[in-house]
C-alpha cells in the first residue's frame, strides 16, 4: 500500500494543524521506508508558508539534517509564538468544565495537558475532578470515587452517567403516562 502524503502545513501557530501534520508525516516517511537522512527533506515538500521558510533557513542549508523529532521541535519553535507555551499553562490554570459536556472538557483538558507537559495522572485526576461543576463532584463522591485515589477512566464514566442522568426528563416518563400505553394479549 503507498503511503499517504500529509495536508500541506503553512507554519500556522494552530496545534490541531501542527499535530496532524506532524503525526501524518511521521507515519508518512514510516511508511515509506526513507532513511532517517532523507526523512526532513522529503517532509519539506509539504511545507508552505512561514513553515517552509524555517526548513529553508534553518534545515536545508546544513549538511548533516536533524532527526525527525529534533526537526519538528524546531518547527515548532518558530511557527509558534515565544510565550504560547506560558499562556497554555495560564489557560490550564485556570480551565473548568463551566458549560461543556464532560467529554469535551475532558478532551480540552487534555488537549492542554499535552501542550504544557502532561503532569502525572494524579495531576491530572485532580485537575479534572476541580474543574467539574459542584453537581458532578458531589455524585462523584457519593460514588466513592476521590480524587486522590480514582483513575482517569472511572471519574469521567461516572461523571458522564451523572450527566446522562441529568437529562432524564421524568415529564416524559412512560409509566405516567398511561393513556399512551397499550398492554396486548396479557390477562392477570
Amino acid at each position: 500500500m503507498k503511503p499517504i502524503p500529509p495536508e500541506k502545513y503553512n507554519g500556522v501557530a494552530d496545534l490541531q494543524a501542527f499535530h496532524k501534520f506532524m503525526n501524518e508525516g511521521t507515519l508518512y516517511v514510516k511508511q515509506g521506508g526513507l532513511t532517517k537522512d532523507e526523512r526532513v527533506d522529503r517532509l519539506s515538500h509539504y511545507l508552505g508558508g512561514r513553515a517552509y521558510h524555517y526548513y529553508t533557513r534553518e534545515v536545508s542549508l546544513k549538511s548533516k539534517k536533524p532527526s525527525l523529532s529534533n526537526f519538528f521541535k524546531g518547527l515548532f519553535n518558530h511557527c509558534f509564538p515565544v510565550d504560547f507555551r506560558n499562556k497554555q499553562c495560564q489557560k490550564l490554570d485556570n480551565f473548568a468544565q463551566g458549560n461543556k459536556s464532560v467529554r469535551d472538557y475532558a478532551s480540552e483538558l487534555t488537549k492542554l495537558f499535552t501542550i504544557v507537559g502532561t503532569p502525572g495522572e494524579r495531576e491530572q485526576v485532580t485537575k479534572l475532578w476541580y474543574g467539574f461543576c459542584k453537581s458532578i463532584q458531589k455524585v462523584l463522591y457519593a460514588a466513592k470515587l476521590n480524587p486522590e485515589t480514582s483513575q482517569w477512566k472511572k471519574v469521567i464514566r461516572e461523571a458522564e452517567y451523572h450527566e446522562l442522568a441529568e437529562r432524564v426528563d421524568l415529564n416524559d416518563d412512560p409509566l405516567t403516562q398511561s393513556s399512551s400505553l397499550k398492554f396486548h394479549g396479557h390477562r392477570h
